[in-house]
């Protein structure tokens, strides 16, 4: 609980009241841009990382050419990644559970949502995932590989056979990591047989979903 002597830095960070999440409706959100008292920001010093993933417009499109549909996000795909020791001392907050306590310092040992490299940095295990389930998973790694946006699958396939097969070879691929896939939807009627799905959607479902941001009506 004490203020190491090597280099670190106290990230700021708050709570975010979400009503509409049908998942995590308070979560705390991270700021690694503010200065601290040296003027410089975490954020100032760390590499941002190039663009590995598919373009937005790319996915979207993709998505929308499939016959049966497939969406699901990993949950808390961040604190799935683990951080070098090294590195947690940059990841410093305060935190005290009542107004009465005192002041306690915590280290984040995952990557941390707010730092700039972050999305690079879990888009970069997806596709090292990818990569080492080629031979065994092509289905499943292939989809891991140009289907995700971040923590978002938008993938699908033209039979039931084939998007089932898709559905066991990523859930396989990403639980040997430590990510788990939640809130499916799917607009075959038959999808959610299977013993890992959470919600159906078919075509005369008037209800929607959101997808990156735009509502989706199988």
């Amino acid at each position: 609980n004490k203020i190491p002597s090597e280099p670190h830095y106290f990230i700021p960070h708050q709570c975010v009241l979400r009503p509409e999440s049908t998942t995590t409706k308070l979560r705390v959100v991270f700021n690694a841009s503010i200065r601290s008292s040296t003027q410089i920001a975490l954020n100032e010093l760390l590499m941002v990382g190039p663009t590995i993933q598919e373009e937005l417009y790319s996915t979207l499109l993709r998505f929308r050419l499939h016959k049966y549909a497939l969406t699901a996000d990993i949950t808390k795909m961040y604190r799935q990644i683990i951080m070098h020791e090294n590195d947690r001392n940059c990841q410093l907050i305060v935190w005290r559970e009542h107004p009465s306590e005192q002041i306690q310092i915590f280290r984040l040992n995952t990557v941390t949502y707010g730092t700039a490299p972050a999305p690079f940095l879990a888009t970069r295990c997806l596709q090292m995932l990818s990569d080492a389930n080629t031979m065994k998973y092509p289905l499943g790694s292939l989809a891991i590989k140009r289907d995700f946006y971040v923590d978002d699958l938008l993938t699908g396939s033209e039979n039931f056979e084939s998007l089932d097969l898709l559905r066991s070879e990523v859930i396989k691929i990403l639980n040997s990591a430590g990510f788990t896939l939640t809130k499916w939807f799917s607009n075959h009627p038959n999808f959610f047989d299977s013993d890992c799905t959470e919600k159906s959607l078919s075509f005369n479902d008037k209800s929607s979903t959101k997808t990156l941001g735009i509502h989706w009506l199988p």
